[in-house]
């Protein structure tokens, strides 16, 4: 997992993006990682519970949880709910 970890820090770093979409988000850890660096960053995931769950750690960090919700990836497209438009970027690191 580092390896990975230190890569995806990297090229992040390196494509310096305004903006980054994650499908499949989980529990929000990549999001909230990059909304820490200033990234503006939002996330979807199929399943409800999972991002209660992101929802609930964003609040805890005090991040905006309404960048966070449940879509297929199907579903991810420009003007949805919760988002004011396509990312910048968009990763899926399932």
């Amino acid at each position: 997992m580092q390896g990975f970890e230190n890569s995806l820090v990297e090229l992040v770093s390196q494509v310096n993006p305004q903006s980054i979409h994650e499908v499949g988000c989980g529990e929000g850890y990549w999001v909230m990682r990059w909304a820490d660096q200033g990234i503006t960053s939002t996330g979807s995931d199929f399943s409800e519970k999972v991002i209660q769950l992101a929802r609930a750690n964003a609040l805890d960090r005090g991040l905006d949880a309404r960048e966070l919700w449940s879509k297929v990836v199907f579903a991810v497209r420009q003007g949805f709910e919760g988002g004011g438009g396509l990312a910048e970027n968009v990763a899926c690191l399932e």
